[in-house]
């Protein structure tokens, strides 16, 4: 059963990561995201709460950076903690 768990969980992540692959594509094409947009923009992409782990996994951003921006959002409310470590954008 973990091995379905591990399975799907690593078919989400490559999932979002194809998706911020295409979204670098963009970037290198003139129009530039900083990490704070792209972070929020996989928060409105996310079914579910992810961690900071998750989100530096699935974007590629470095996960000091990414503890940076999410202290940032804590701040301005824009996400919220369901449970312990986990975080989804505030509906």
């Amino acid at each position: 059963m973990y091995d379905i768990i591990l399975k799907m969980v690593n078919f989400r992540i490559s999932k979002v990561q194809s998706f911020f692959n295409l979204n670098n594509q963009s970037r290198k094409a003139g129009h530039k995201m900083d990490n704070y947009e792209v972070i929020l923009d996989f928060f409105n992409k996310a079914d579910k709460p992810v961690s900071a782990g998750q989100i530096a996994t699935a974007t590629g951003i470095d996960k000091k950076e990414v503890d940076k921006v999410m202290a940032k959002l804590k701040k301005e409310i824009k996400v919220v903690s369901p449970k312990a470590c986990y975080w989804e954008i505030k509906k």
